[in-house]
């Protein structure tokens, strides 16, 4: 069974906090790998999945799926 606790990266600034998933594309198979992690976290803290994904806009839960490139940029 996958440990769901594992996140990617967690950035840390004063006392904010930012939790990334990160992934090549989204699909139906791998969707709830990635979102799981983040949903098992329990603070209100911004959690985001990124991915190489143009078109594809989720948001599950107030976790957003973000375009990496665009996230780069911002």
């Amino acid at each position: 069974k996958q440990d769901v606790t594992e996140v990617d990266f967690v950035a840390n600034k004063s006392d904010d906090r930012l939790y990334i998933q990160v992934c090549y594309v989204l699909t139906p198979e791998n969707t709830d790998r990635e979102f799981a992690p983040l949903e098992a976290i329990p603070d209100n803290y911004e959690k985001l999945v990124l991915s190489t994904d143009t078109l594809l806009r989720i948001n599950r839960g107030g976790i957003r799926q973000k375009n990496i490139v665009n996230f780069l940029e911002e």
